[in-house]
């Protein structure tokens, strides 16, 4: 199963607007290089495009920004239902999934009214995951499940 990296953003501080970045240097150490408070089990977000689409349907609209979402790494081609402990090769780095992402109310305030709701009942919360060996992570990068 693969896919490809559509889509980057970092969030220098909590609350901060998210920056775009055409790549962005995972450190198994500190998490992604310029964004805030990664944790041990947290230093990357993972969003599918299949989700986000579904949550754009929902709501009605043509499409939700990734940057709306506030998680790291859009990921098209690879569906958002992996199971923790499972692998990705993405650009140079391998993360590690550790659970899900679930949707918080800033939801409501990135998206629109009913967007934290619309979110949660496409899935599209997305995941978290720690990086297990570090590398850089480019748009246009290839993503692989690792069996």
């Amino acid at each position: 199963m693969s896919g490809i990296v559509t889509w980057i953003g970092i969030r220098p501080a909590r609350k901060a607007p998210v920056q775009e970045v055409e790549y962005v240097f995972a450190d198994s150490e500190t998490g992604l290089t310029g964004d805030h408070d990664a944790q041990p089990h947290r230093q990357v977000t993972l969003i599918f495009h299949q989700n986000l689409q579904d949550a754009a349907v929902i709501l009605d609209r043509e499409e939700i920004k990734p940057s709306d979402t506030r998680r790291n790494i859009l990921i098209s081609g690879v569906p958002g239902a992996l199971n923790d402990g499972t692998q990705l090769e993405v650009g140079e780095a391998r993360l590690e999934i550790t659970g899900p992402c679930l949707p918080c109310s800033r939801m409501d305030e990135t998206i629109g009214d009913g967007g934290r709701s619309a979110m949660a009942n496409a899935r599209a919360g997305g995941l978290t995951a720690k990086i297990v060996h570090s590398g850089k992570i480019g748009v246009g990068d290839s993503v692989s499940v690792i069996e």
